[in-house]
């Protein structure tokens, strides 16, 4: 395995990552607040050290007269994974803080060193304390010590399946001017040259920059002697007197030493300076880079994912889909799909792909809380868009509906001849009558209408089914109201009935409010023969 230089923790110091023949000690290291001590952890251990794992655990690992600090150093140092248990008490203790900053600083190189456990915390409580842990699949206590104890096995058998790098080789104390040294040589197709100057002697140049200040005598030394560390690890060897090259396993080292470094500067970019534009570059260029790299699919999802922050969900679709045809199958990333989609307005997609990052194996909570109200939603807008295409036929069937009226209305009156008050009240009722007919017509093509396209032509299923059909027929049976009250004013005028408008207006509301009745009758019918 490669090594990983550590940032600050308490003192300046250096963690190294190693398999067993390199030093490891302890598979497992446990970081948890004392008061969770004796519920949940103990027992963990204990079925931990059953399962036949070497931890790391202060009952275990600390003897008499020992360094606390020291202890725990060479713990983090030495063991391959750190187990961190996350609850209300580890939040508010600073030593477990650092012992987590500790395992953090591990994951430089792109290896996954960190396995939380939640105990008494949800989604809410670990995104205040750590965003990142937030999007980490979990184990929690609440589903049980041997659940969790399956949980962590299967996922340590998961990690040992893949190597980084070429477990024969031992890279000890890679140092930062070392680091610089590689990840520069990578840029320039993994070559180096000494050169000589009049005035300084031999320095490095990589690439066709110089590469150290030929003022400083110390650091052009320190870098030779840097060049010479990894001649001797196999990172580098020597072509001629002055030129050197990167071995293949010094290609792949720099390589996942620059991705690491560029995925985080791309989610320092994204998650602190919110600069969402320069992240988007950054993850760009480790998927151009590194195409075949597993950070590649995940900087790809993170593309989409700025995107999105960026209100371009057009582009954020687009870069999202080309993630999972890269083969990424987190939960994340189907979540992410669906918000794109859901934003562009293709609801039933973004339906399916919310239901796929529910399917997932290890979904994250924040994932299984947030999916199902986006599928809510989905949902809202599949019927929405449904109802609008029935709202476009009702307009239409309406129209025809309208047209047929006038030519009913010159029929009667034609018939009636207009002689006299008698004949003239008689047609007022007959024309009203001809009227409400078509508004309990055009009640009826809106019902049918919703029901063939809204529905599928199924039976409704649900109280909130008929509630969603009968308020959209009311809102064409309070139109119709309007339309004709207003229409006998004119029509009663020319039959000379003007003395039964303020009677027959009345029946316009309960001759079409009994319409609205009989619907609803018939569908609630229909929904308790289901």
């Amino acid at each position: 395995m490669i090594y990983v230089i550590q940032k600050e923790f308490g003192q300046n110091c250096r963690w190294l990552s190693f398999d067993k023949e390199n030093g490891v000690e302890w598979d497992l290291f446990i970081s948890y607040a004392s008061e969770d001590k004796d519920e949940f952890v103990r027992p963990l251990v204990d079925g931990l050290v059953s399962a036949g794992l070497k931890i790391w655990y202060d009952d275990f690992s600390l003897k008499v007269g020992d360094s606390l600090r020291r202890s725990i150093d060479e713990g983090l140092a030495k063991s391959k994974y750190g187990v961190v248990v996350l609850s209300p008490s580890f939040f508010n203790k600073e030593w477990p803080r650092k012992e987590l900053d500790g395992l953090v600083s591990r994951e430089r190189n792109g290896i996954d060193v960190i396995l939380p456990i939640w105990h008494k915390v949800d989604t809410k409580d670990v995104l205040e304390y750590s965003p990142i842990l937030a999007e980490r699949v979990a184990a929690k206590s609440s589903e049980g010590i041997d659940r969790v104890i399956d949980r962590l096995l299967s996922a340590i058998k998961k990690k040992n399946g893949a190597t980084i790098i070429d477990n024969s080789n031992d890279y000890r104390d890679i140092s930062e001017e070392e680091v610089d040294i590689l990840i520069s040589a990578l840029s320039h197709h993994g070559v180096i040259y000494i050169l000589e100057t009049d005035q300084t002697g031999p320095f490095l140049s990589i690439g066709n920059r110089d590469y150290f200040k030929t003022d400083n005598p110390e650091i052009r030394i320190s870098c030779l002697e840097a060049l010479k560390k990894l001649i001797e690890l196999s990172l580098v060897f020597q072509e001629d007197k002055r030129l050197f090259s990167l071995t293949k396993a010094g290609f792949q080292y720099a390589e996942n030493l620059e991705i690491n470094t560029l995925k985080e500067k791309a989610w320092h970019l994204y998650e602190n300076v919110k600069n969402y534009s320069e992240s988007i570059n950054l993850y760009r260029n480790i998927v151009s880079k590194y195409p075949e790299s597993g950070t590649a699919k995940e900087a790809q999802k993170m593309i989409g994912v700025n995107y999105l922050h960026l209100d371009n969900s057009l582009e954020a679709e687009m870069e999202l889909k080309k993630a999972l045809n890269m083969g990424n199958d987190f939960s994340s990333a189907y979540f992410y799909y669906g918000e794109a989609l859901l934003r562009n307005k293709k609801y039933k997609e973004a339906k399916m792909a919310y239901e796929d990052s529910l399917s997932k194996l290890d979904v994250p909570e924040w994932i299984k809380t947030r999916a199902l109200g986006k599928i809510i939603l989905c949902q809202k807008g599949m019927t929405a868009m449904l109802a609008a295409l029935a709202d476009e036929k009702y307009e239409i069937e309406k129209d025809k509906i309208n047209k047929e009226i006038p030519l009913q209305e010159a029929n009667l009156k034609e018939k009636a001849g207009l002689l006299g008050q008698r004949w003239s009240s008689g047609l007022a009722r007959k024309l009203l009558e001809l009227n409400l007919a078509a508004a309990k017509k055009k009640i009826e093509t809106k019902l049918r209408l919703d029901k063939e396209i809204v529905f599928s032509s199924k039976k409704v299923k649900t109280v909130e089914a008929v509630d969603f059909l009968i308020e959209r027929l009311r809102t064409v049976a309070e139109s119709e109201k309007r339309t004709l009250k207003e229409k006998i004013e004119v029509m009663y005028k020319d039959c000379h009935a003007n003395s039964f408008i303020d009677v027959d207006k009345p029946q316009i509301d309960n001759e079409i409010n009994t319409i609205l009745k009989e619907k609803h009758t018939d569908l609630m019918i229909e929904l308790e023969q289901e």
